[in-house]
C-alpha cells in the first residue's frame, strides 16, 4: 500500500506542471462533434508517432475530425509539444462533410497563468481569434480536408 501511494504522488507530482489545451469542433446543426488535446510539458521533448495518440478517422461517421500532429506529422488526437515556450504555433488539422456552420471550443484550458495568451488562428480568413473569449465559428460548403488553415498559437506576455 505505501509503494502504491508512492507512485500515486509521482504521478500527480510528475503531470503538476502539465500545461493542457482541448479543443472540439462542433457541425453546429447536428452537435456531432470531435476532440483533440495538446500538452505542453516543462521538460519534456515533443514526442513522436508511437508516443502520442494517433488519430484514427472514421469514415462512416458524420463527425468532423480536428487534430495536432506528432513531431513526425501524424495526425493525433492528443499530442505533446515539449516544454512551454514564450510563443508557440501549433499547426492543427481538420477534416469535415461540409456544407455547414462549424464552431471551434476550447473545453479545456489547464495549468496555464490568466495573462497567457490563447489564440486559434484562421489562416483562410485571416483571422486570429481568443478562445478564451468563445466559440469560433465559420461556414464550410463542400467537404474538406484541409491541414494548413488552423493553428493554435500559445504565448505568454513577453514582460515576465
Amino acid at each position: 500500500l505505501l509503494l502504491l501511494s508512492a507512485f500515486v504522488t509521482l504521478q500527480v507530482s510528475a503531470s503538476g506542471n502539465k500545461k493542457q489545451v482541448k479543443l472540439r469542433v462542433t457541425e453546429v446543426s447536428s452537435s456531432v462533434f470531435d476532440e483533440t488535446s495538446v500538452n505542453l510539458d516543462l521538460g519534456v521533448r515533443q514526442f513522436i508517432f508511437p508516443e502520442d495518440g494517433q488519430k484514427i478517422f472514421d469514415t462512416a461517421s458524420s463527425a468532423p475530425a480536428l487534430y495536432s500532429f506528432s513531431g513526425d506529422m501524424v495526425p493525433c488526437f492528443s499530442n505533446s509539444y515539449g516544454t512551454f515556450t514564450p510563443a508557440m504555433v501549433i499547426p492543427l488539422g481538420l477534416r469535415a462533410e461540409g456544407n455547414g456552420l462549424y464552431m471551434i471550443r476550447a473545453t479545456l484550458l489547464d495549468n496555464f497563468d490568466p495573462t497567457s495568451i490563447i489564440r486559434l488562428e484562421d489562416r483562410q480568413l485571416a483571422n486570429f481569434h481568443d478562445l478564451r473569449s468563445g466559440d469560433y465559428t465559420f461556414l464550410l460548403t463542400q467537404p474538406t480536408i484541409d491541414e494548413s488553415r488552423f493553428f493554435l498559437h500559445v504565448s505568454y506576455p513577453y514582460d515576465r
